[in-house]
């Protein structure tokens, strides 16, 4: 666990990961000695009650003075309550992270952290990050969680479509087979910013923020088809993504897992082709 100076702050009851793997390789022990090490200055530049941590201009000034690191703000907070991402790079090992910040407003979420059960089903989907720490800051009557997780390397949902890697339908596919798969562990995926979704390079669907995720504890709670789920995600994104580029032979190529959508959705497609 971390130790922190001032009191400010403390680490949340469950603590991922389980670092005995880091032994398996010099590479993963300098990893995680990153981390710990970055985690370190920024809580003494950032953690100190004199910054407004989802201000993108103070946070990111204050940021900007950790000189062993390059610093790229991946999203910007656009309130109060909406989060801040940044990925972090050391400049000479070349290790990558991704920290998010944000309110800590809403009980559901907070237990996706703090409930080693739930963490530990959240944590083994395949379609969730992987979390490295999580810290709770109060500062002022102000809480934030705080979220460091491994990066990944990919594009948001909305990039991917309006970059040419995959049509509405395909990511309506992909999102709905994610929605589905998190419906089978009880968690209900709340659809509100398409930036909270990543296609990753190896074409996978991601999940990057846990605080969407409401776990469905009432036994009256209904499991859902995949086609319920195909509908909602379709409109989710046609409300999202304003411009789709049609895909040409000169758009990048899209990854093989990205081509074919799920067995039921292959079936409702065909059904809705043989329709008059």
């Amino acid at each position: 666990m971390s130790t922190f100076c001032n009191g400010l702050y403390k680490a949340f009851e469950y603590h991922t990961p389980d670092l005995r793997h880091l032994r398996e390789s010099q590479k993963q022990i300098d990893s995680h000695l990153d981390l710990v090490e970055f985690k370190l200055d920024f809580e003494k530049k950032c953690l100190n009650g004199r910054v407004d941590l989802v201000n993108n201009i103070e946070l990111l000034s204050q940021l900007s003075s950790m000189k062993d690191y390059d610093i790229k703000l991946l999203k910007k907070s656009k309130g109060t309550y909406d989060a801040i991402v940044f990925r972090f790079k050391h400049k000479e090992r070349f290790n990558c992270f991704t920290v998010k910040i944000h309110r800590d407003e809403y009980n559901f979420a907070r237990k996706n952290y703090t409930n080693a059960h739930l963490a530990d089903k959240i944590l083994h989907s395949k379609y969730t990050i992987n979390v490295r720490e999580v810290i709770q800051y109060g500062f002022g009557g102000k809480e934030y969680i705080i979220v460091f997780y491994d990066f990944v390397d990919g594009l948001t949902l909305d990039l991917s479509i309006n970059q040419g890697l995959l049509t509405k339908d395909r990511a309506a596919d992909l999102l709905a087979e994610l929605c589905f798969n998190l419906n089978q562990l009880d968690f209900d995926v709340l659809l509100c910013d398409i930036k909270d979704f990543m296609l990753s390079y190896n074409g996978s669907l991601i999940m990057t923020d846990f605080s969407k995720l409401r776990y469905e504890e009432d036994i009256r709670f209904s499991k859902k088809g995949i086609l319920e789920f195909r509908e909602s995600c379709e409109q989710f994104i046609l409300e999202k993504i304003v411009v789709e580029r049609p895909i040409t032979e000169s758009t990048p190529h899209r990854p093989e897992s990205a081509k074919l959508p799920h067995p039921a959705l292959q079936s409702y497609i065909r059904l809705c082709k043989t329709r008059p």
